[in-house]
Formats: C-alpha cells, sequence, structure tokens
C-alpha cells in the first residue's frame, strides 16, 4: 500500500488502483520497497495521511497495531454519564431578585392576561410607542384591575408612555455547541440597563404584575458568558421587579439612552490581533450568527482596559485593534468602565452571552475553530470584515482563478520563529528551480513592518486593510506557528496553507517533546474553515530546500484540483490527526462521554490548554507522572505507532515515520 501511495504521487497523470498495478510493476517503478521519489524528495509532505484513511481504519477496527491500541484501553474504567467540569468563574454573582417569583420563560397564548395584552398593543406601534388620548385611556382602564391604587393616574400620558416602552424584554437561546445539561446561552435583550455602581451592572426592570416574555433568572442564575478563560469571565445580571409603573420610571426615567445593537464582550489580550479577533471579536460575533444579525451594524462594548505596562511596550497597538472592532462593527466602540459614570444606561437592543467559541482557550477534541463548519461562521466573519474596509470578499474567487491562472501567488510570512536567513534561502531556491519558478511567485511579507527589532514578538502591527488586499489574492499561505498563522481564515475559498511549524526548541527538549520532529501548534486555525486547503513541512531541524520544494509542488496540485468544502480531518498534521483519535476512540470504548466540541479544559478530568497544545500530550518520548494522570499514555502511544506503520516516510521520509517508532532504513 505505501509503494502504491508513493507510485500514484509519481506519475500523478495516471488513475491508478490496487487490481490495475501488479507487484511487478511496482518493483519495476521502485527498486526498493520504498519510494525513492518521497525517499529522496519528501513527496510525503503531509498529504498522503490527508484522505483520511488511517482515521478511518481507526474507526472501522483495522488499523496497524489495533491489537496493542485495544490492550491500552482494557484497563480503563468505562464511565458513564460524566459531565463537562463546571469551573469556578469570577465575577459569577447569583441572581437575586427583590422578590422570590421567577418569571416565566414564556407565556402560552391562552394563559396571556389583560396586562400582557396591552404589552402585545403597545409592540404594534412604533418605537416611541405614541398613543392617542383615548387609547391611553383605553389602557388605563384596561390596568385598572392590577392597578389598584392608580398609579398611572400620577404620570402624565407622555411619561406613561415613556415608561411602558422603556421596560425591559428579552429571550435566551442555548449557544451553539452547549452541554443540554447546564448549556450557555446567548441572549437578546430590549432595553436592558447598565447600572455602572453596582457589581450587577446589567439590570433587568419589570413589573411583578405584567408576565411579558422574559428569560427566567432560574436560567440566568449562573450568569452568561463573555469570554472563555481561565475561569471564564461571567457577567452577571439583576432582575429588579417593582410594584407599579410609578416605582420603575422613578428610578429610571433619567437614564442615558444608548440606541442601536449593543455587542458586549471581554477583549482578551486586546494589544495582539490574534487574540482580539479570534478569542474575543470572533466568540461574540457567533452569537451575531446564531440570533441572524452577522450583518447588522452594532456598538462592541468591551470589558477590558489597556494594561499601561503593555502600551508602554508596544505605543498604539491597543488603539490599532479597537480601530479594527470599529471598522468591523460599523458602530461606536464603547467601555464597560467608562460609559456613562454615575448615570444608569438604558441600551435599546443587547446580544448578551455566548459559547465557548474561543480559538486558543477552548480547543477541542475535534481541533477545529468552534462553529466553523458547522454554523460557518468563519466565512461570514471573514466576508464582513473584508466589506468593513471596503473590499470585495475573496469567497470562490480562487477556485475559478486556480484553474487557468499561473503562477500561483505564495505568501511567506515573517516572524520570530524562522530565522530570516532561511526564508530568504527557500525563496531564492523556488526562484532559481525552472519548473517551480513557472508555476509559483513567491514572496515574503512582513505584517508589521515598522518594528525596530526584528526578533521581537509581532503583533501584524501594520494597516489591516493592507493586510487583506494581500491575503485576498493569496494562493499559498506559508507561516510558522502562533500569531503569524492567524489571518488564514482570512484568505481565499481553495486557497492552501502551507505549516511550517517549529522543530523543538530547547525549552520543549527540556519537556521532552522530542517524539515529534515538529509542531503545529493552532492547528485549529487551519482545520475549522471548510475552504481551507493545507500541507504540512514535517522534515525536522532547520528549513531544508529539497523538502520545502517538495511541500510547494503538493500545494500547486492541491491548487490545480480544488476540492472543498474539505472533509473533516483532512487539513491536521500527524500530531493532530493522533490527537482526534486519540478522544474519539476513548467515546466509542465508553471511557468518556464528552462531545468532541466541549472544550477540553471543561471535561470532566481537565485538560490544560493554557499556554499549551494538543502537542504537548501526543509528543512527549516519556511521559512523566504529571501527563500521565491525564491522558492515557499507553494509547497515545500505540496510536503514533500505528500512524507510522501505516506511513512511515511521514517525517524525514527515513521508514522510521513522523513519530520516530519504527526502525530507520538504510
Amino acid at each position: 500500500a505505501q509503494s502504491l501511495a508513493c507510485l500514484k504521487n509519481l506519475i500523478p497523470c495516471i488513475h491508478l488502483t490496487d487490481e490495475m498495478v501488479p507487484v511487478s510493476a511496482v518493483l519495476f517503478w521502485l527498486g526498493l520497497s520504498h519510494c525513492v521519489y518521497a525517499k529522496n524528495a519528501s513527496f510525503s509532505a503531509g498529504q498522503l495521511w490527508s484522505d483520511g484513511m488511517w482515521l478511518k481504519r481507526i474507526h472501522d477496527g483495522n488499523a496497524p497495531n489495533m491489537e496493542k491500541i485495544n490492550e491500552c484501553l482494557q484497563g480503563s474504567q468505562a464511565t458513564q454519564g460524566n459531565q463537562p467540569h463546571t469551573l469556578q468563574a469570577t465575577s459569577v454573582l447569583a441572581m437575586v431578585s427583590e422578590d422570590a417569583k421567577i418569571i416565566r420563560r414564556s407565556v402560552a397564548l391562552d394563559e396571556i392576561n389583560i396586562a400582557s395584552a396591552t404589552s402585545d398593543i403597545l409592540e404594534e406601534y412604533s418605537d416611541e410607542f405614541l398613543l392617542r388620548d383615548d387609547e391611553y385611556a383605553h389602557l388605563k382602564q384596561a390596568h385598572s384591575h392590577s392597578d389598584p391604587a392608580g398609579q398611572l393616574a400620577s404620570l402624565s400620558v407622555e411619561e406613561a408612555q415613556k415608561a411602558r416602552s422603556a421596560l425591559t424584554t428579552g429571550e435566551c437561546h442555548d449557544a451553539y455547541a452547549s452541554s443540554s445539561d447546564n448549556p450557555n446561552l446567548t441572549c437578546y435583550f430590549k432595553n436592558l440597563h447598565f447600572h455602572p455602581e453596582t457589581p450587577k451592572a446589567w439590570t433587568v426592570h419589570y413589573l411583578k404584575n405584567d408576565p411579558v416574555s422574559l428569560p427566567s433568572q432560574e436560567a440566568l442564575k449562573h450568569g452568561l458568558v463573555a469570554a472563555s478563560g481561565n475561569p471564564d469571565v461571567v457577567v452577571a445580571v439583576n432582575f429588579v421587579g417593582h410594584e407599579s409603573l410609578e416605582d420603575f420610571w422613578s428610578k429610571v426615567k433619567d437614564a442615558k439612552e444608548v440606541q442601536g445593537l449593543t455587542l458586549p464582550f471581554h477583549g482578551e489580550h486586546h494589544f495582539n490581533i490574534g487574540h482580539a479577533l479570534w478569542d474575543g471579536l470572533y466568540p461574540a460575533f457567533v452569537s451575531l450568527v446564531q440570533w441572524n444579525r452577522s450583518s447588522a451594524s452594532f456598538s462592541p462594548m468591551l470589558d477590558m482596559k489597556p494594561i499601561d505596562e503593555i502600551e508602554a511596550r508596544y505605543p498604539g497597538q491597543y488603539a490599532r485593534v479597537e480601530d479594527v472592532f470599529k471598522k468591523f462593527s460599523g458602530g461606536e466602540l464603547l467601555f464597560t468602565h467608562s460609559v456613562s459614570p454615575g448615570r444608569v444606561s438604558r441600551f435599546k437592543e443587547v446580544i448578551l452571552g455566548h459559547g465557548h467559541y474561543s480559538a486558543y482557550f477552548d480547543q477541542n477534541a475535534d481541533v477545529e475553530l468552534p462553529a466553523c463548519r458547522d454554523l460557518d461562521a468563519c466565512r461570514i466573519f471573514r466576508d464582513r470584515l473584508y466589506r468593513s474596509y471596503g473590499l470585495e470578499p475573496p469567497s470562490h474567487s480562487l477556485s475559478r482563478a486556480a484553474r487557468s491562472s499561473d503562477p500561483f501567488r505564495a505568501a511567506f510570512i515573517l516572524d520570530k520563529r524562522i530565522p530570516w536567513d532561511q526564508v530568504d534561502q527557500m525563496i531564492e531556491g523556488v526562484h532559481s528551480d525552472d519548473s517551480l519558478a513557472k508555476l509559483v511567485r513567491l514572496e515574503k511579507v512582513d505584517w508589521s513592518p515598522n518594528r525596530a527589532d526584528k526578533s521581537r514578538m509581532s503583533f501584524n502591527s501594520a494597516d489591516l486593510s493592507q493586510h487583506l488586499e494581500i491575503l485576498g489574492r493569496t494562493h499559498i499561505h506559508i507561516a510558522s506557528v502562533g500569531t503569524a498563522q492567524m489571518y488564514q481564515p482570512f484568505l481565499p475559498d481553495g486557497a492552501v496553507h502551507v505549516a511550517l511549524g517549529v522543530p523543538p526548541s530547547d525549552t520543549d527538549s527540556k519537556q521532552d517533546l522530542q517524539q515529534c520532529p515538529r509542531q503545529y501548534w493552532e492547528e485549529y486555525m487551519t482545520e475549522g474553515p471548510p475552504y481551507l486547503q493545507a500541507v504540512h513541512y514535517t522534515k525536522a531541524g532547520n528549513l531544508n530546500l529539497t523538502h520545502f520544494k517538495a511541500v510547494m509542488h503538493q500545494a500547486v496540485k492541491l491548487l490545480q484540483h480544488v476540492e472543498f468544502p474539505r472533509k473533516r480531518s483532512s487539513n491536521l498534521s500527524p500530531i493532530g490527526q493522533v490527537w482526534r483519535a486519540y478522544h474519539w476512540i476513548r467515546r466509542k470504548r465508553g471511557i468518556a462521554s464528552e462531545r468532541s466540541q466541549v472544550p477540553l479544559r471543561l471535561y470532566s478530568s481537565p485538560i490544560n490548554t493554557f499556554h499549551a497544545f494538543h502537542d504537548a500530550y501526543v509528543c512527549p518520548r516519556e511521559f512523566k507522572q504529571e501527563l500521565r494522570s491525564v491522558v492515557n499514555a499507553c494509547l497515545i502511544h500505540e496510536l503514533r505507532v500505528s500512524f507510522d506503520q501505516l506511513y512511515p516516510d511521514a517525517g524525514d521520509a527515513d521508514g522510521a515515520g513522523f513519530f520516530r517508532s519504527l526502525p530507520r532504513s538504510e
């Protein structure tokens, strides 16, 4: 099977099947049991496993090394009904109301009394609820049974209209991919009040005898997630019930009106464009997608102050990212610490709370950016970002151009992890290769060209509009790990991401992560968007020109035969494939019950992904006790062996496999 795969790569113009190629022909072409071309040119380069064959055979139970894989599972105790572990969150305050009554989440039509009916009548009018005197008199009479004290009589017609229109209404839905037993909620409110002087700043004001549709206090008692983290950042919502309209209006009539739609979120590390977009803005934006408001203008409301020390080190970086928020939203940028200080604000529309969609903090067993595939959220996010800068989104543009337009444009993203002299060597080598130079126009790109110290961290500090113009016409995106690869979801449909990864560093060697020749960290950024394709540079050590050119040839091959949406797991590295198989097989055997989209940190036995990625659990040469208490080291080891047995020429193409678990070929 290995030789046949190599032969197919060697002569891709011939469509071969197992039956069409006799053993003698394979031996004639190869001469050895290993493909000479793959061995010398590293043609495997991350593509032999992208067809999903190994994961399928794991699924079917006929992958190599299954006997030992099963032995690793025999000692595990199957657990039934494990629930995701809920971390204690900071700033979680129980929702306590002045009265113990819980407003029903919904009211059946046949149960609606005259009080709620009048609310419906009011809703049929304009936003200002302007009523004629005779209509107001009718409402006053209709409410008399629930207003024995004549509370409306003390308010003028105009005041009563304003008061009634300022009461809070709202509803909540389960956030996408939430636990069914304890779901995160995303809620849409009208007239949600913000009281800056109270710990529970967001407040629902309602009339006790007016059962309008509201989320229940019970549903919101744990608060609403405003940001994923360790622990989650949770905002509380206070419920204040009023005996009369007059009582309510006396407390909020001087509130500042905030028009339009507001989207509060926690701008985690928002000096860094990668964290700002994918750990702050994107999770909140997914809630807009769920409410069918993804194209609506909104005002982002950040629950985070800039850090003086970081601002001093990277001057203006916060402001640059905040400008991105403003451009993207089309509204005014607000901050919770400075919105109408000392005064109550009434927000016309608010979408509050979201699920666990953070790229970094909510890493999951599928190694996918949450909501990218099932909700198409990454594409919607990408297209809106382009339009916000006056640019045409690159949807489908590549799939048409790629079949007829050469050379392909390739961008080598500069960062601090790949020495720049190696980058220059790769570019020069591609340009001097006549066959490759006809296919690819390779250029290096520095997203932060004005930084004084090239070795310092880059936060992509130049103009994002210029970045998008480059990304929108890029066919091949070449990047290492970290912030350098956080733009890839903004590439056109069908574009190829070349994942360079990084070799184990001195720090990694102390952690004994040397079993993998390279690590790829944020693979979820490639695996999530179904419109991207990927190849992986897999050779250990510094960049090798022969291997790099083989990877570029493979990228061109993908562009010439664009296939998307990509199947799940097809963009994962060997590390990502083993990690995904590890969790899948444990779920299948009943050892773990958490769904694949649940963040690993929220498992009943939490898997820490803070300042770490799945590489830390797949790549150790020896599993120390602290790791053995978290993962089944035996199972990971045998899955690595199984992968190497099916793809022995991955990695350095020497027959030892990507994870170096097989004898090296002579």
